[in-house]
């Protein structure tokens, strides 16, 4: 028997990556020899891929970064698989990589210049010193508000 690419191991050319990716998506891509994508792009929202039939769609990344999800429950492709075999193996898997904190701006406006979302300013009444650019809101105070539950209207 001789070795293959397959059998060794190996990667793919670029072409036979993106004709399997085709044949995994239902054949919604179609590629040609100099490996240019042509017809319709796959689904990008659940209910895109439920209404075409397919298997799987392209959304938003979940947290180890992987874009391909299922189109019945939602769930990424790639985690779903990983959570299964840790959950034959008995080994944890690692948790997904932080995002680096965000800059915050030295003073109003430098932040207003670099973009930045939130710069110190003067103390607040909560203590709090870092504000929102836009708003020149609390941070402290408005993640509080924001996340304050409402009570629930009783329909009587």
């Amino acid at each position: 028997m001789s070795a293959t690419p397959e059998s060794l191991g190996t990667a793919r050319s670029p072409l036979e990556r993106a004709r399997k990716n085709a044949r995994i998506l239902g054949k919604h891509n179609v590629v040609s020899q100099a490996g240019i994508k042509s017809g319709p792009q796959p689904p990008t929202t659940r209910a895109e891929a439920r209404a075409a039939g397919l298997k799987f769609y392209f959304g938003v990344a979940c947290a180890y970064g992987h874009h391909r999800r299922y189109a019945t429950n939602g769930m990424c492709v790639a985690c779903s698989a990983a959570h299964a075999a840790a959950r034959r193996t008995g080994v944890r898997r690692p948790p997904p990589p932080t995002a680096p904190p965000e800059p915050i701006a030295p003073d109003l406006l430098t932040g207003r210049v670099e973009g930045v979302i939130k710069y110190v300013g003067r103390p607040h009444t909560c203590g709090c010193t870092v504000r929102y650019v836009r708003s020149l809101k609390c941070v402290q105070c408005e993640h509080a508000r924001r996340t304050a539950r409402t009570p629930r209207q009783s329909s009587e």
